[in-house]
């Protein structure tokens, strides 16, 4: 049996359990979590070179900042370590009580085992590498395209961004075309590839977008030079410092680059340099008390979905069901249509299911694990997360198919189709909007290119 098939099965039995007995997740949160983290960790190093894991991503991403990170801070918390500022504004209890069952949900859901997505994606990549010999054009017109939308796309109405900033990605989505093809000259469009979320993060100082694509680039990557157990796991080492890094440095980045007077390119590499010598330097900037609570604090959205925990249905009913169908339908219906349909950025939902009101402009969500809980309660919401995870995994085996019967390239767009719904700390409606639009662009995207350019993507 496919191990897709067991690990799906397993997290059943593991629903089954909680279901009957909840005290046996409540008793032992933080030794269940870690363990369930560290499968999924070996299990995504051993598949690199092997599969595509964009929904092995999404788990373990949705396992961190729900289960893991609220049961440190509980534990922690309770011996006295804890030197952050987060609160739970719910006992352990009555967190797990939801948190449990809707994220085991959730990642059953996205291994629910479809026929298309079983067994090693080596495969199609050997059907995608004969493909594209002789298609490097395809891929240097595709680089070009999104090389030009991310200069552009911030001078562009605001109708328009959204698919811009999609269209971005064929930056990156061009070079796998290229990296996978004869073409000449790869190191140069490579080089480009990386260039932009560096710049970006040079720039804005914002680090989502280079770790994310960084990760999935990797996966690709390692399709083509595969490398030992070992050092997959010792890149996986480096990346965990690079992400505490990123997150130390994070608040003095944006202190000294946002509310400041502009800084020059200069000034933002001798910031970088400065702040990873600090490090290098002293360790506790690293690895100290006051540092790993900051961590905890960035992310533990647990801290988040407690708040909605208390606050609904004691103060706000349930929603039953209509942010959900508001959101579903949002996703679809453009502005033009509905000129108050509900926005992206979970503002509203933080207002009413938590009581609490963001200051200014500040971007909060109750995610989709809160999503879930103030619409359906927590079973409920369980039962809406493991089908709403079954949705990814649905696209996800669809891609493949469509790349076994129609277009053998079509797996090198899985990082447009993923990067943006990796963040279980972000509303469905911002997942859905995402994953519905990116479908509708590359339908659109493919049948224009071959009949403007009469070649096949």
């Amino acid at each position: 049996m496919d191990i897709q098939k067991i690990k799906f099965f397993t997290l059943l039995a593991g629903l089954l359990l909680i279901w009957t007995d909840p005290g046996l997740f409540h008793d032992n949160a933080l030794t269940i979590s870690l363990i369930l983290f560290a499968y999924l960790m070996v299990e995504f190093a051993w598949n690199m070179g092997r599969r595509i894991n964009a929904l092995d991503f999404m788990a373990i991403y949705a396992l961190v900042v729900c289960l893991l990170t609220p049961a440190a801070f509980y534990y922690l918390d309770s011996i006295e370590w804890y030197r952050g500022y987060t609160e739970m504004a719910v006992s352990s209890e009555r967190y797990f009580d939801v948190a449990a069952p809707g994220v085991l949900a959730l990642i059953a859901g996205f291994n629910f085992p479809f026929k298309a997505t079983l067994g090693s994606h080596l495969p199609y990549f050997e059907r995608t590498v004969e493909y594209l010999k002789d298609k490097e054009y395809v891929g240097k017109n595709l680089f070009w395209i999104g090389m030009f939308c991310t200069l552009t796309y911030n001078f562009m109405p605001a109708g328009l961004v959204f698919f811009m900033v999609l269209a971005s990605f064929l930056v990156y989505i061009g070079a796998l075309y290229i990296w996978y093809s004869e073409a000449k000259g790869k190191i140069f469009y490579l080089l480009g590839m990386l260039a932009v979320p560096l710049s970006k993060t040079l720039e804005e100082g914002m680090f989502g977008e280079l770790v994310f694509i960084s990760i999935f680039i990797l996966m690709f990557v390692m399709m083509k030079y595969r490398v030992n157990f070992a050092a997959k796991i010792g890149l996986m080492l480096a990346g965990f410092i690079f992400i505490l890094f990123i997150q130390s440095v994070k608040l003095e980045v944006r202190t000294l680059t946002w509310w400041e007077s502009e800084k020059s390119l200069d000034y933002k590499l001798d910031l970088y340099q400065r702040l990873a010598r600090e490090r290098m330097e002293n360790t506790d900037l690293l690895f100290g008390p006051e540092m790993l609570s900051g961590a905890l604090d960035r992310s533990n959205q647990g801290a988040i979905v407690a708040m909605a925990i208390q606050h609904t249905p004691a103060s706000e009913p349930y929603a039953n069901g209509e942010t959900i169908f508001l959101s579903t339908l949002a996703s679809v219906v453009p502005r033009f249509m509905w000129e108050d349909k509900p926005t992206a950025g979970g503002r509203e939902n933080m207002i009413r299911f938590t009581g609490f009101v963001p200051v200014g402009n500040t971007s909060m969500d109750i995610g989709q694990l809160g999503d879930a809980y103030v619409n359906f309660g927590p079973w409920g919401g369980a039962i809406f997360l493991f089908f709403y995870g079954l949705f990814f995994a649905y696209i996800y085996a669809k891609i493949f198919e469509k790349s076994e019967t129609l277009y053998p390239s079509l797996i090198l767009w899985i990082p447009l189709f993923y990067t943006g719904v990796v963040h279980a700390d972000t509303s469905v409606l911002v997942c859905l909007t995402h994953i519905i639009k990116v479908s509708m662009f590359v339908v659109i995207f493919i049948i224009g290119y071959e009949k403007i350019l009469g070649q096949k993507i």
